[in-house]
């Protein structure tokens, strides 16, 4: 069919219309002509609209014909299977139709009902925008090659989607990624609900990077699985509604890659509203074998988080925030330069981070880890000979010095300061008491002459290359407590 460049919701002109319609049809095509827009409506393509009649491939033809022109679908129904975008074009519906109305894709099939992909012989296809409609699919099974994606966008390059509502697919509302790099995508004041799989998926690995995404301004709720679950290059999670999810709010880990390098750098996580999603709120989890998986400069400020215990359903989650290690090969050192900003509020009865109270919405937690080097930042201390410090504000107290039986209880506080009045060698086991699970201290040195040594021991485990540690001036060494035992995170001596 031949291509007919109209205005947007005008009808073709065949001369028998009435002449206020004619009238509006030149001055549509007068527009378009003047600023060389190319307008492509389905239903002159053959599409039918009535939720029954398979209209793929007249939409399809009509994309096709566009290429990076304006794909107009308007008011109705439209019963798919697939279909494919590979140039800059804009796929624009009249709203989402939930309440009557608006543009509708449906589909029944296990494929993905938009691919947005390459351009022939390219690895990038630039400047897609969805806008305006609804995806309708019917909770088809993933079956590994062939998934009810609501979109899947595997290529690089400049997309926006925009104003989407996507539910009942069977795999994730949108997945980044299968095949090719994905960057520059804009998710923007869309709607994912009710997906098998979940509502945004995407990992950065070494052949295939998840890069620049934005997620701003987006309600994700209700789905059957994880929110957001991506790890990815300089991902920005903005001002968004994320509830009630059957997973976690934000799921950040590729431990489903199995032992692979898979990274996430740069994420931003701020202004959201992130309430009683089961598998914890923001949920984070690393991998370290022969693959090697972390998060490098992950910032949390400013969000609102609700979470009740009697909402969390997924097995070693016990808090709003949660890092972990999925490998329990070693210690947790899978996190650099990681920052619990100012601003962030906790409310409900779960605890705030790793299954802890110690934060309020005050509070600040600073740290980088570094394939087993760790620097915590929490209070300054100041002419101590031996500090113990943890995750506070407040200043050191002054409780006395180490006993050769040990640190006790109550030299455990958020920061301890310890004035020593000669050299200590710990004689009883174990040398510092139990805390709790993933409780981190410094332990800090400030004299040549009072110092404290440390021994592998019962409920003490330094690493064996290293030996006992002898705390002189400024030496620290970072332990945490994990499975019963203190272990030795790093250590600095001078």
């Amino acid at each position: 069919m031949a291509k007919q460049t109209i205005g947007i919701g005008a009808v073709a002109n065949d001369g028998t219309g009435d002449p206020l319609r004619t009238a509006m049809d030149k001055v549509n095509d007068n527009f378009n002509e003047l600023y060389n827009l190319k307008i492509y409506n389905v239903l002159n393509y053959g599409a039918v609209g009535d939720g029954a009649t398979d209209d793929t491939t007249a939409i399809q033809n009509t994309i096709d014909a566009a290429k990076d022109g304006v794909v107009i679908i308007p008011n109705n129904t439209y019963f798919v299977t697939s279909l494919s975008l590979n140039y800059s074009t804009i796929l624009q519906g009249t709203g989402w139709g939930d309440y009557g109305g608006g543009t509708i894709l449906h589909s029944h099939s296990a494929l993905p009902i938009i691919k947005i992909n390459n351009v022939s012989g390219q690895s990038w296809s630039y400047g897609a925008t969805l806008r305006d409609f609804q995806i309708l699919g019917n909770s088809q099974a993933d079956d590994a090659s062939l998934r009810q994606t609501g979109i899947l966008i595997d290529t690089e390059g400049d997309i926006l989607i925009e104003r989407v509502y996507i539910k009942y697919c069977g795999d994730y509302a949108i997945r980044l990624g299968n095949d090719y790099h994905v960057s520059k995508v804009n998710i923007f004041a869309c709607r994912f609900q009710l997906n098998t799989k979940g509502g945004i998926y995407g990992r950065t690995v070494s052949s295939k990077q998840v890069n620049a995404i934005s997620i701003l301004n987006n309600e994700i709720s209700n789905n059957y699985s994880h929110g957001i679950d991506l790890v990815g290059t300089n991902v920005k999670i903005r001002d968004n509604i994320i509830q009630g999810n059957d997973g976690c709010g934000i799921f950040m880990s590729a431990a489903d890659l199995g032992d692979v390098t898979c990274n996430s750098y740069n994420t931003v996580i701020e202004g959201n509203y992130i309430e009683e999603n089961k598998g914890g709120n923001i949920y984070m989890e690393y991998w370290y074998d022969n693959g090697i998986q972390f998060h490098v400069k992950t910032r949390i400020n400013n969000n609102f988080l609700y979470l009740n215990t009697s909402t969390i359903t997924k097995e070693g989650v016990t808090a709003h925030i949660t890092t972990t290690d999925a490998s329990g090969a070693v210690e947790t050192y899978g996190f650099r330069n990681f920052f619990l900003g100012n601003g962030n509020e906790f409310t409900g009865t779960a605890p705030c981070f790793d299954g802890n109270d110690v934060l309020d919405y005050t509070a600040l937690i600073e740290v980088t880890r570094q394939y087993g080097s760790l620097a915590t930042y929490y209070t300054n201390i100041d002419n101590a000979t031996i500090s113990i410090e943890g995750v506070s504000f407040a200043p050191p107290i002054n409780i006395g010095h180490v006993p050769v039986t040990g640190i006790t209880a109550d030299q455990l506080h958020s920061a301890t300061q310890l004035t020593m009045t000669s050299p200590i060698n710990i004689t009883t086991n174990p040398q510092i008491v139990a805390g709790y699970q993933g409780q981190l201290i410094n332990i800090i040195g400030n004299s040549d002459i009072n110092t404290l040594t440390l021994e592998t021991g019962n409920g003490l485990s330094l690493d064996v290359s290293k030996g006992p540690m002898v705390l002189t001036n400024n030496d620290v060494i970072t332990l945490m407590y994990r499975v019963n035992t203190w272990i030795e995170i790093s250590r600095s001596t001078n």
